[in-house]
């Protein structure tokens, strides 16, 4: 009886070390032959900007000895438009459509852990922003195989892409508008330059040459970037490097070239001033 215990415990002891094993084989964790299989990498949706590339890649975890064909298609759950909101391009710099389902072969590499292949998507400024581009991996064909598993236990065979604003092009020179709040009130002129700048890791295609009207007495310029969505991303801090920190929201209007933003500001004693302003190019 008790050799029969501790065989038993043996085999629980057994049973949890395989379970915290990281599958990558179906021969490594059954101990039988079973056929490779493909997926993609990464599973997790991806979210490209208008006007940008986007990698989808395939994946042969198995490491088969072959070349293997993949078959994809687009699914009918995506809203995604073909040459609207996305299109199958040949490389991460062409704009050229190369199709809108096909297929990718990920060519047997004997110094490669996990042969992969990319396939790449475009998505133009002009795409419609929160559309969703779904992609099936339907089947895969070995070259000398006749049977490749698509996804690993119903998993992995579906990546998705959504649509989110990129960078956008406006109208530089000088804006004229009005300011209000904690500042005072009036008019006032805003030159806004295409002159990028990089604040704290991040670069900001437009600077405006004073966000506060005067009233630091010398003029701070601020960085920020317009979306293709009408919203503006604002520097945390000046561009000046004077040390100037606040917190901005703001929204362009295409339209009439207008930018309008409201400031809250976090440092140098004035904590807590808020203004808004709102200004337009001719």
């Amino acid at each position: 009886m008790r050799i029969l215990a501790i065989i038993g415990a043996l085999a629980v002891v057994a049973g949890i070390a395989a379970a915290c094993q990281d599958i990558t084989n179906p021969v490594e964790q059954f101990g039988t032959l079973g056929p490779p299989w493909v997926r993609f990498n990464p599973t997790e949706a991806s979210a490209p900007n208008t006007g940008s590339w986007a990698p989808v890649v395939f994946q042969a975890p198995s490491r088969p000895e072959e070349d293997i064909t993949i078959s994809y298609a687009m699914d009918a759950a995506g809203d995604a438009v073909a040459d609207s909101d996305y299109m199958i391009v040949a490389d991460s710099g062409s704009t050229t459509a190369a199709g809108s389902a096909g297929t990718v072969t990920i060519a047997y590499d004997p110094n490669a852990e996990t042969p992969t292949d990319t396939m790449w998507v475009y998505v133009p400024s002009t795409a419609t922003i929160g559309r969703q581009l779904i992609i099936d991996m339907t089947s895969a064909q070995g070259s000398k195989s006749d049977s490749v598993m698509v996804g690993y236990l119903g998993d992995y065979t579906q990546f998705t892409l959504t649509v989110t604003a990129g960078p956008a092009t406006i109208t530089t020179g000088t804006y004229s508008g009005s300011i209000t709040g904690d500042l005072g009130s009036g008019t006032l002129d805003i030159a806004i330059s295409d002159n990028p700048t990089t604040i704290s890791g991040t670069t900001y295609r437009y600077v405006m040459d004073d966000f506060a009207w005067g009233a630091f007495g010398g003029a701070i310029p601020w960085g920020f970037n317009v979306l293709t969505d009408g919203s503006v991303q604002f520097s945390p801090e000046d561009a000046g490097g004077n040390g100037v920190t606040a917190n901005i929201t703001g929204t362009y209007d295409f339209a009439t070239n207008t930018l309008s933003f409201d400031t809250e500001l976090t440092c140098c004693g004035g904590e807590g001033l808020t203004w808004s302003t709102t200004v337009s190019h001719p």
